[in-house]
């Protein structure tokens, strides 16, 4: 028996439209609770909590995606992602590497307080371990939802499992001034979000069966899928924990506030290429329609690089005025920090534009090398940066390198017919330019002026 609903019935451009829409609202109102969360948050705690909670969140990350075998993926892109057995079998495996994950978590704990140098660390990891072992027993039916493009469900458990962290991350910060309140926050939530994915969700509860057949598709697609997982958190999360190797908690912390501000940027994009299009252009890619296909990445592309863009360009010029209304003199140091990302954000967009493509049209093997390349050129820059700059190199090389990765990001999708020339070659020219001419005016960089 299949378990989509029968509004996949309706059109795609129709269940997208809606899906967006809802995904949207959902991500504003999102942002909107975690920038309050973050206000408040920086009034009762202290620069170096936001660094120790940045590294522990980077080592649950990197242990969630150096096992991920594309569990949720899988679901969304099989043409069996719908039928009940398979769905089980997920869940199984889902709930086998939640445990995996707890277990990695509470042995090392201990090594990771050490290297850092902070007991705190310990205690921290150890709640988010808990919340991972909650995080393995949610419902495939979140995922059944997306492969569906049904949005609708995810805005209002979302609103109410941010709400939850914010009320619990505030109330434990402020009678204890602990940074462990951020994680109970996160603890608070994962509760919520599994216990709504069971009995909110329209559709039947998951069965403990195992089906060999379909465990052995899913890890057949999840071999890549977990090279891919393993690079995407060298290229993202697992560069905090260089980061946090090379300066002090202090000053991670800062660039943690700055990165948050800087994310609203691109993170419109992120979270419509992996619930939206990435689900609607694996639908295009299995009705074998490559026209439409092309199209459809066309105008995406379009308007994710737009809104990057310029809500980058806003945040390069308001980013001194921001950070002095919204936080006291010990985040000044975030203004230059943002200032940096955001340019580096100008040829980000072309790179993130074209997420959700390839996994959707079942190249995860191309993923992989992008990816790869994404790393290299993120990793080698920060090392080069301190190297010769100290912290200040560290946050121009997490700028620099997505502009470095770019050329060969083209190259790759060039050899699969979906490079966008006309695009991409308009996006580089106006980010030198604004580049230039604000580095001129707004600093008087030696040799412009």
């Amino acid at each position: 028996m299949a378990s989509d609903s029968p509004d996949v019935k309706k059109s795609l451009r129709a269940r997208v439209i809606n899906a967006g829409s809802w995904a949207l609202g959902g991500y504003a109102i999102g942002q909107v609770l975690r920038l309050a969360s973050n206000l408040i948050l920086a009034r009762l705690l202290f620069p170096e909590a936001f660094g120790i909670m940045a590294i522990a969140t980077a080592i649950y990350v990197g242990v969630v995606m150096l096992t991920d075998v594309g569990i949720g993926q899988s679901i969304i892109v099989h043409q069996d992602g719908g039928d009940d057995l398979f769905l089980d079998t997920a869940w199984v495996l889902q709930i086998i590497k939640g445990v995996l994950i707890t277990v990695m978590l509470v042995l090392g704990s201990g090594w990771a307080a050490d290297f850092y140098d902070d007991d705190r660390l310990q205690g921290i990891v150890l709640i988010i371990a808990a919340t991972a072992l909650i995080g393995g027993f949610n419902s495939t039916k979140l995922q059944t939802a997306h492969r569906n493009l049904q949005e609708r469900q995810f805005f209002w458990v979302g609103l109410a499992s941010q709400t939850v962290s914010l009320v619990t991350m505030v109330g434990l910060a402020f009678l204890y001034k602990s940074p462990s309140s951020l994680a109970w926050g996160g603890f608070a939530s994962a509760i919520f979000t599994c216990v709504t994915s069971h009995f909110y969700y329209p559709g039947r509860l998951n069965r403990l069966r195992l089906d060999g057949h379909h465990a052995r598709q899913i890890m057949r697609f999840g071999g890549i899928i977990l090279v891919g997982s393993t690079l995407t958190f060298a290229c993202g999360e697992g560069s905090k924990l260089l980061m946090g190797s090379l300066i002090d908690m202090k000053t991670m912390g800062i660039i943690s506030i700055a990165a948050s501000l800087s994310g609203l940027c691109i993170g419109v994009s992120t979270m419509l290429s992996g619930k939206i299009l990435f689900p609607a252009y694996a639908e295009l890619h299995r009705g074998v329609n490559h026209g439409k296909l092309n199209a459809a990445v066309r105008r995406a592309r379009m308007i994710q690089i737009s809104f990057i863009w310029t809500s980058s360009l806003i945040l390069l010029l308001i980013s001194k005025p921001l950070i002095g209304i919204m936080y006291d003199d010990r985040y000044s140091e975030a203004i230059l920090i943002i200032e940096v990302m955001a340019i580096g954000n100008f040829l980000v967009a072309l790179n993130i534009s074209y997420s959700a493509l390839v996994a959707a049209i079942g190249r995860p093997d191309l993923n992989v090398i992008i990816v790869s390349i994404m790393a290299l050129s993120l990793w080698a820059s920060v090392y080069v940066g301190y190297y010769f700059w100290g912290s200040m190199g560290v946050i121009c090389g997490m700028a620099v390198s997505g502009w470095l990765s770019y050329p060969f990001i083209a190259i790759l999708h060039a050899r699969i017919g979906f490079w966008y020339p006309r695009i991409d070659i308009s996006v580089i020219f106006m980010s030198v330019t604004v580049t230039i001419l604000y580095l001129y005016f707004r600093h008087g960089i030696v040799g412009l002026k």
